[in-house]
């Protein structure tokens, strides 16, 4: 009998989400200091996993801010992308970890700062932050065109 109809995928373990949402928001964003917005994002990307994202801040407040000037990508996403979700590209982040490849600019503006930090998780050298900036930017470039 398959059993995977009843099981929540990671992060699922939440019941009734809105219920969730209403009983979590307001203290989790007095222990982090995230907005109110920031934090129903959140939410709504990692679900019952949101303590161990937000572990990851408390141990390592600067991760709670965005990775470049006006991105909605937290550094502490990045972080628990390569932490906890094995990704190991700046494409794996963007495209598969993130919805930014998706959108307009395709998380270009996000990039460099994906590889710095990627980079320094993963403890790979400066060239190899660079190939996966060449190779992300060479992927992304046609998509940009298409919405053009």
């Amino acid at each position: 009998e398959c059993r995977t109809d009843r099981l929540p995928l990671p992060g699922g373990q939440t019941g009734d989400f809105d219920r969730y949402v209403q009983d979590r928001l307001a203290a989790l964003c007095g222990r982090s200091g995230l907005s109110p917005r920031v934090m129903e994002r959140l939410l709504g990307l990692y679900g019952s996993r949101i303590d161990q994202v937000l572990a990851l801040g408390r141990r390592e407040p600067g991760l709670l801010a965005p990775v470049s000037p006006g991105s909605e990508l937290l550094g502490v996403q990045v972080a628990y992308a390569a932490d906890y979700e094995l990704a190991r590209t700046v494409e794996d982040v963007l495209r598969r970890r993130s919805s930014l490849a998706l959108e307009e600019g395709c998380g270009l503006a996000e990039a460099e700062a994906v590889a710095e930090l990627l980079g320094e998780r993963l403890q790979v050298e400066a060239s190899q932050r660079q190939e996966w900036l060449r190779h992300y930017r060479s992927v992304s470039h046609g998509q940009g065109k298409e919405r053009a």
